[in-house]
């Protein structure tokens, strides 16, 4: 269960990145979108939907690095209390 545990929280940290990632893509393509004058950059739709993502990655990352600490001494208790 704690090796399922473990891959689960290292893939969801890998998503966290990459979501981080895509973020600053879109923050980046919305900035020369605005640049070219389209509806879309007129609205900074780009821009804002880049922070979105990036704050979303941003937050999962960190409850992704406290998770782990968590599920160490709840499975440690566990096993404790049932040998």
């Amino acid at each position: 269960m704690a090796d399922s545990l473990a891959k689960t929280v290292v893939k969801a940290r890998f998503l966290a990145v990459w979501h981080i990632i895509v973020g600053l893509f879109l923050v980046s393509f919305g900035i020369v979108e605005h640049n070219l004058k389209s509806f879309i950059g007129t609205i900074y739709l780009g821009i804002w939907t880049g922070i979105w993502v990036s704050r979303i990655g941003s937050s999962s990352n960190a409850v992704f690095v406290f998770v782990p600490k968590v599920a160490k001494t709840c499975m440690r208790h566990y096993i404790e209390i049932n040998p």
